[in-house]
Order: C-alpha cells, then structure tokens, then sequence
C-alpha cells in the first residue's frame, strides 16, 4: 500500500525530477533573456529619445544663431552677400531640396572632442518669394495683366496655375471681398483718379473699386475669400500635384511685406499728398539749390491736380514761384519795331515803320479755351481816341509853330497823361489748337515831330493805323513796349521835362485766364529798334534771346535738344516733353515728366541727384501700412524676377550681375552699365512702345522702371529659416561623418519677422 502511494506520487523517479528541474532553468533562462531583450530595447529607445532631443535642442541653437545674425544687421539692404545668409553658407547639405548644396554643418563635440552632432541653416528672405495672397490678378478677360503697376497683384505667378490660385484666394463666389460689394469704400476715388488700379488697361472705368484684387486682405478675409497660411495650402489649388509644389515651394511665400522707408530709414513721402514746400524740404536736403527746389515743387503739385491754376509759391526774400500747369505761355514779343529817323533842320521825325506783336503758343497736345485771358503790363496802348481828330490837332500844332505863334499843348499833355501800361484781352470763345500760335499784332503806328522852338523842344505826334503782321490773330494798338534806343530816351525826357510825366517803360509783364488767375509771370528785357525780336527757346522757361523775328512760327531760338534730353534726329518729337496729367502720380518714376525749370530739362532718373527721388517718394495710399507682396530684387530668383512687368531673362539676369542694390533707385543701373542698357531698351528699338505717337523718346526709355519701381524693394522684413540637426557617432573617429553614423536628424521651418521680432511660423518637416 505505501509503496503503490509513493510511486503514485511521481517524487521517487529520479527521471522525473530531472525534467522538473531543467524546467525551472528554462524559464528561468527565459525570464532572463526578455528582460535582457527589453532592457536592450529601452536603451535604443532611450538612446533614440536622447538622440531626438538632442536634434531639437542643436536646431534649436541653430535657429537662435540664425535670429542674431538677423537682428544684428545694421546694414539699409537686405542680400545674400550678408551675414545673416553667408554665415551659415557652404556646399555640406541641401536643405531646402533644390538639389543644390548651398549650407555647411556646426559640429557639437563632447567634453572628449568628440564629435556627438551637427546642424545647418540656411536664411532666406520671403521678399525674394511670390506671395500667394497678393500677387496674381484675373482682371482682364479673366487673364492675368499688368498696366501702371499700381499693385503688387499685377506681378504675375506661374502660368500654368495662375487663374487657379487666384480663384482659390477668392473663395467660391470667385470675387474678391464680398461679390458686387466696395469692400474697402474706394470705389468712387479709384474710379476717377486717372489711375489704372486694377492693372487691366483700361483708366477709370466704371465700378473700378468694387470686386477687385485690392479688396482682399488675408488678415481680415471678407466674404468667402480664403487666404493662403503656409505655402503648403496651395497643395488644395486645384491640379496642384507634389511634385510641382516641391519645384516651386522656394519661390513661394504667405508672409512677405514690405515697410515705406528709404535708405536712409525715413518713412516715404507720399507725392500726390505732399504740400510744395514739403516737396521742396526734401528736394533741399537731397542737394537741390533752394530755387530749383522750388520750382520742380510746384511743377509736380500742379502735374497732379486737376485744375489748371498754376501754384504760386512767394519766398521770404520775395521770390515768386509759378507752377506749370497744361497752359499757353507768352513766347515772343517785338517790343521795338524797326525806326526812319530824319533830321530835316531843327526838327527829327522818327517813324514806326514795323509793328509790335506778342505771340502765345499752346505746346500742348489738347486745344486750350483762352477767351477772356488777359495780358498785362509791358506796354502802352493807344486810349480810344478820334484818330483824325487827334492828328488835326497835331497838324495845327505845327502850323501854330511854323507861323511862330504860342501852339495850344493841351491836347499833347492830355494824350501824353493819358497813356499807362494797358491790358490786352483774349475775345470770348477764342480757342488755341494744339501745338499752335495766337498772335496778336498791331492796330496802330506813329509818326513823332521833335521841332526846336525858342522855348525849348515840342515832341508832336501822328497816328496811322495799320493791321501787321498780316497772319496776326487780333489786333490791338500798341504803341510803346520796353525799347532799347538812345533817342527814344531823349523824346520821353523832353515830354517828362515839359508836361512833368514821367514814363516807366519795362518788359513785366503777366498772363492770367479769364478768372484772374496768374498763369505766367515774364521779364521779356529790351530791345533796340529793328528786326529782332525776343524769343523764348523752351517756352517754360522765362529766357530771352534776340533773334529775327518769326511771328506765328516756330522761333528761331526753338531747339529741344540743348537739354540733352532728345537727339538732333528726335527734334521733332519735343511734344513728348509736355505731359502734365492732371491726375495723381501712379509712381514715382513718373516725375521724370517733371520739368526742372531750365531749357528742355525735366528730372533725369538715370543720373545724379535725379535718381534718388525714386527712393525717397512713393504712392502708396497710407505710408505707415506695409505694403503686402513687393519683390526684393537683392534676394529673388531669375524666375521670380521674371514675374514683374516686362522682365524678361536678360532684365533678370543683369539685375543679378549687379546685386546688390542699396536703394531701389539703384534699379536704373550704373552708367555704361548692361542693365542700364537692357532696361531702357524700348527707349532704343525705334518703336512707339507706348502709343503716344513718338518715338524712343524719355517715358519710352522709362517704361519697365516705371511698370515695377511700385513692385520692388532691397528689404526684407520676413525670413525662412530652415534648418537641419543630427545626431552623430563618429564611430572611427576620422571626423567624417557617414549616413550610417547620423543616429538622428530633425528639420524645421521657422519664419521670421524681424520687424516685429516674432517668429510668425514654426513648423516641423
């Protein structure tokens, strides 16, 4: 019985126990290798989590270095000839995946020199970028177009998508803003200011400002409009595809703006707002002499607005200042006709034998009303009198004097004091045509006795009317203007010695339109008897040559060329010289229409003091506001620069030769320069590039800088730094690092405004 329990028990096989046992080591062998496994496990994970953190906080340091670098540039342009980009430049690592090396690896060493990571960092200026929210239109045929460059939407994007892009930021009703809405409250303004605002060709259309580009704003979407956050959002445009995105992601930006200060960091002048003299206190302190300062002051207040009352501007010292609006201007005056002197015993006879005119010519392109303007001063005209009554009474004087009798002299000392400096009108309804003469001759010439009596001498004259020069618009009866002549002198010494009338004789003399308004104040000088007149060579300006006369002609002293502003084959087109526009500027290369006040000279934007003012005047609306979009042409690609206005690759690439640009005047190009030449070649191929009917003439030369010098800037406000860390083990210590030696890596994307200092994006990749 016991030995069948005990064997029942299985505890007395030695085989059994054996088995038992081996057990127990199996499993403890197995405990031991899971826990073996999992602590190796752990140690990778910890390792890989130490390796991760390390990355991050190596980014970290790279992205802190690349801020400094940014904040601390001094410098007024922003390129990549800087130190906030070649600091971290070299040809280690691609970082933004454009197949180029452009970054070179910090090493992080251990207490032992040992390397343990790196990182990299490229900075990149988003004004080198398009941005999605404020480039592109549709405002033409539902086709991208460009005009005046008024906005950063006539800057083209990637043809392909163009129209989708646009579409997509308008949201689904396709409109900016709220559909046929003024969004923004502008569309009575920017529909009649002689602006093309929506870049679409065509000036002050109607309803200009409702359901255009400018009604967007991707701070404050109205409507359905969705702005662009990250440049990842395109990838939700429709047909938008990765492979696309990854070509075309570093030359896209949502942040980029720009801030309205010169190079000097002086907020901006707007010039349609600018008073006269604040147009004048800058024009001062750039280098201007006071007087030149002045006047190209009051010419640009009067180039934009719409009257046609010039401004007058009187200094402290009493110089008067008078604008140029679209107006005639007095252009030559014959204020001494040609002389027969007699000397027949004791008496001379002197007789006009030619007449006095005064000529007003219109260079303008438009047909000015003149009816009822006014010429004052610089003459005497004959009073309304009975002509053949007055030259009886001359008659009898002489008789009287003849027959030695006391002659009766009233009648001489009442037409004597009766003569004054006189007025000339304009009739009513007289209309000057374009580029055309209005000459007013003479009604009148005189026939003047100077006898010697015992009493002294008798100054008698006689009246003859005539109507000269033939061609002559009106006639009025001129009888004196400022003359130049010894014995004329002497004749109105005698009359002031006997009759005590003194006469003042000068060549001021004023034109005023039919509301009084000063329209042009002149000094035409003097000049003696004979066929010479006075004549102006550019009819703006008050200079005065003696040259045969050339009633209702072009004058002889006539020569656009002496400014150096047109070739000898361009004279006649100096009708391209005369643009006022009545209007606002739509940019500031537009004041190169500004004339300087000298002969056939307006503002040169390609030399000089000139060019500057393209940098310290501008036209946006509210000059404190950033200004969304603008390229920087220090920092964009050839293909970003090739999305401006009529800049095509050689444009793009000579702007690139000659970065870096301090100031946006700078675009113009150096003298002798390539871009210079490229970028003022539609003043140079012998076409009316932009149909005004003359040729190569100044705004031709001017045409690309004016369409893009609203659309650029040599600033950057917002960069994008990328940046890549790893985690290494240089295993064989050799100091290279291999990819199977890099244990972990992180890459970001930080964007960065400087201007607020405040990173606006950070992000993962």
């Amino acid at each position: 019985m016991k030995r069948h329990l005990k064997k029942k028990s299985g505890w007395t096989d030695k085989g059994d126990a054996l088995i038992f046992a081996i057990g127990i080591i199996l499993l403890l062998f197995v405990i031991t290798m899971g826990l073996l496994l999992i602590f190796g496990q752990w140690e990778k994970s910890s390792f890989l989590m130490f390796s991760t953190v390390f990355s991050d906080h190596a980014a970290k340091i790279g992205i802190e270095q690349a801020i400094w670098e940014i904040k601390n540039d001094t410098d007024n342009y922003d390129g990549y000839d800087q130190q906030w980009h070649q600091k971290f430049a070299g040809d280690d690592v691609d970082i933004d995946g454009d197949g180029i090396c452009e970054s070179r690896f910090f090493y992080v060493r251990n207490f032992k020199n040992k390397i343990v990571g790196r990182y990299a960092v490229l900075v990149a200026d988003e004004s080198g970028s398009l941005n999605l929210n404020y480039a592109g239109n549709l405002s033409k045929n539902n086709q991208h177009s460009f005009n005046e460059g008024w906005t950063s939407f006539e800057i083209g994007l990637f043809p392909k998508f163009h129209r989708h892009i646009v579409q997509f930021r308008r949201g689904e009703n396709l409109k900016p803003g709220k559909a046929n809405q003024d969004d923004d409250n502008d569309n009575q303004t920017i529909s009649n200011d002689g602006i093309d605002n929506d870049g679409d060709g065509t000036i002050d259309e109607q309803d200009e400002g409702i359901d255009e580009e400018d009604e967007f704003n991707h701070n404050k979407p109205r409507g359905d409009d969705r702005p662009f956050f990250t440049i990842e959002d395109i990838k939700m445009v429709y047909g938008m595809k990765e492979d696309f995105f990854k070509k075309i992601k570093n030359s896209i930006t949502c942040h980029s703006y720009d801030l309205n200060i010169d190079s000097e960091n002086y907020l901006r002048t707007n010039i349609n707002k600018a008073s006269a003299s604040q147009i004048a206190s800058i024009l001062i302190s750039l280098g201007y002499k006071q007087n030149q300062a002045i006047q190209i002051a009051v010419n640009a207040v009067d180039y934009r607005d719409k009257d046609s009352i010039p401004t007058v501007v009187k200094t402290a010292e009493g110089e008067q200042f008078i604008g140029l609006e679209k107006t005639p201007y007095i252009n030559e005056v014959k204020p001494a006709p040609e002389l027969s002197i007699k000397t027949i015993g004791p008496v001379t006879i002197i007789e006009e034998l030619g007449p006095h005119f005064i000529e007003i010519f219109n260079p303008y392109d438009e047909t000015i009303d003149i009816g009822g303007w006014l010429i004052k001063g610089g003459m005497v005209l004959l009073p309304k009198i009975d002509i053949n009554d007055f030259n009886k009474k001359s008659e009898d004087t002489l008789d009287e004097i003849d027959n030695e009798k006391t002659p009766d002299m009233q009648h001489m000392k009442n037409f004597w004091e009766s003569l004054t400096l006189n007025s000339i009108r304009i009739p009513d309804g007289t209309k000057l045509n374009p580029r055309s003469y209005y000459l007013i001759g003479d009604s009148i010439k005189w026939k003047i006795f100077i006898k010697i009596t015992p009493a002294g001498p008798v100054v008698i004259p006689f009246l003859i009317p005539v109507k000269s020069p033939s061609n002559a618009d009106q006639f009025e009866p001129i009888l004196f203007m400022n003359f130049d002549f010894p014995i004329l002198k002497e004749m109105f010494s005698i009359i002031a010695r006997v009759f005590g009338i003194d006469f003042a004789f000068s060549g001021n003399m004023y034109l005023l339109n039919q509301n009084g308004n000063l329209i042009e104040q002149l000094d035409y000088g003097k000049e003696k008897p004979g066929k010479l007149s006075r004549q102006k060579n550019d009819p703006r300006v008050n200079q005065w040559f003696s040259l045969p006369e050339t009633p209702g002609k072009f004058n002889l002293s006539f020569n656009p060329c002496s400014g150096g502003e047109f070739e000898t084959s361009q004279i006649l087109q100096w009708p391209a010289s005369f643009i006022i526009k009545n209007n606002p500027f739509s940019n500031p290369a537009e004041l190169s229409f500004i004339h300087k006040g000298s002969q056939w000279k307006t503002l040169n934007m390609w030399k000089g003091e000139d060019k500057k003012l393209l940098d310290v005047f501008t036209v946006a609306e509210e000059v404190e506001k950033p200004v969304y979009g603008r390229i920087n042409i220090n920092t964009a690609s050839p293909f970003v620069l090739q999305c401006l206005p009529l800049v095509d690759t050689d444009i793009a690439r000579q702007i690139i030769n000659e970065r870096p640009f301090r100031d946006i005047s700078d675009i113009v190009g150096k003298p002798g320069s390539l871009l210079k030449q490229v970028i003022t070649r539609y003043g140079r191929n012998s076409l009316d590039d932009n149909e005004n009917r003359w040729i190569d003439t100044e705004d031709e030369k001017e045409l690309v800088i004016s369409k893009i010098i609203n659309l650029i800037t040599v600033r950057a406000n917002v960069f994008r730094i990328l940046v890549v860390s790893q985690k290494v083990q240089d295993s064989n210590y050799n100091g290279i690092i291999e990819d199977k030696e890099i244990k972990a890596e992180a890459r970001y994307r930080i964007i960065y405004d400087r201007h607020k200092n405040k990173i606006v994006e950070r992000r993962r990749l």
